[in-house]
């Protein structure tokens, strides 16, 4: 008899939601983002920091936060605050807050990319580890329901072995004038480091195996206005000599709407979704009925995503567990888009 298959996509929340947690950072995707997600998931957002007073006190007063500074270790010592959420974008800044957070024996939740050297992030895993406290990453695509629903279909066996993963990106930021206001558009590195990032975290949440042989090129569109690279086309490979592809195009046509797509082939089926602008997942399987099985999965990917991965570090604070998103475990992550810089650079 065919098996049955019906993917969980709303985020498992912790059996407590209580726990203070603290903002550290105002930017954009802390007001689209963290802020939305954790008020609709019930968190206890009980202070926020930034440099800027007047705009942290702004956010204070939109999301209803009864505590707002322009020093974060004003808010790191308050005695409420068991959870840090950190959104600095810069290595030195998080190494300071984190450095802080320990001493206090702060847990914190720091935004993805967790640091752009591999001299950082290690340095970062060194302090968790002599804080004893626990450091998530904030790789909120595992939460999107279609990539989530992807790896509990791996995890069910229903395309069996995986030997095959691509993932194609396609987005126009760089003509967009809101992201050249920011600071991504004026760093040396982009593409690799600040989106492939996701989707070489879901190809190791998909497969639970590490990728070798890590290959890259990076382009630029001509005439972009992005320092950095805009375009990536990186491979992998399985250890059952399997392959790994992932490509971005970050300077599409600005009219172009943007999406992600996806697929998986194993050894009893596959599994194909996209994401962004237009979503779909279905899955072809040896264990279901013949055909294609396409789901139409609630939830979203932004802002929801968000109180998933601060519902899986609060689960792993209440359980004594490693969290699924540590910061160790992440570093497997970022070592691959080292590897990848390391690549390009050379060829």
């Amino acid at each position: 008899m065919p098996r049955m298959f019906q993917p969980i996509t709303t985020p498992v929340m912790p059996a407590r939601r209580d726990m203070g947690i603290g903002i550290i950072g105002c930017g954009g995707v802390v007001r689209w983002g963290h802020l939305p997600a954790y008020r609709n998931a019930g968190f206890n957002v009980v202070a926020i920091a930034s440099r800027t007073k007047s705009k942290v006190e702004a956010f204070a007063r939109e999301f209803g936060i009864d505590h707002a500074y322009d020093d974060w270790q004003r808010l790191i010592d308050r005695p409420d605050v068991q959870v840090i959420s950190l959104t600095y974008p810069f290595d030195d800044d998080r190494l300071h807050v984190l450095r802080a957070a320990a001493a206090a024996g702060k847990h914190v939740l720091i935004e993805k990319p967790m640091a752009h050297t591999r001299a950082a992030a290690e340095e970062m895993v060194a302090i968790a580890r002599a804080g004893n406290i626990h450091l998530a990453v904030n790789q909120n695509a595992r939460f999107c329901p279609q990539y989530w629903a992807a790896q509990q279909a791996v995890a069910q066996g229903l395309i069996g072995e995986v030997y095959f993963v691509s993932h194609e990106m396609q987005n126009h930021q760089d003509s967009l004038a809101w992201f050249h206001e920011g600071y991504y558009p004026k760093q040396e590195r982009f593409q690799l480091i600040e989106y492939t990032v996701h989707h070489a975290d879901l190809v190791r949440f998909w497969t639970g195996v590490e990728p070798s042989n890590v290959r890259c090129t990076i382009g630029r569109r001509p005439g972009q206005r992005t320092r950095g690279e805009m375009l990536v086309a990186l491979t992998m490979r399985l250890p059952n000599a399997g392959l790994v592809t992932l490509v971005d195009d970050n300077v599409s046509h600005k009219d172009a709407p943007p999406i992600s797509r996806f697929r998986l082939e194993g050894t009893h089926g596959v599994i194909e979704g996209t994401t962004l602008s237009r979503t779909r997942f279905a899955i072809r399987s040896d264990d279901l009925a013949p055909g294609e099985h396409e789901f139409n999965l609630p939830g979203d990917w932004f802002p929801n995503s968000f109180a998933g991965t601060m519902g899986e570090l609060m689960r792993a604070i209440h359980t004594g567990e490693e969290s699924t998103l540590s910061a160790a475990d992440n570093l497997k992550t970022l070592s691959i888009l080292f590897d990848a810089y390391a690549d390009a650079e050379r060829n």
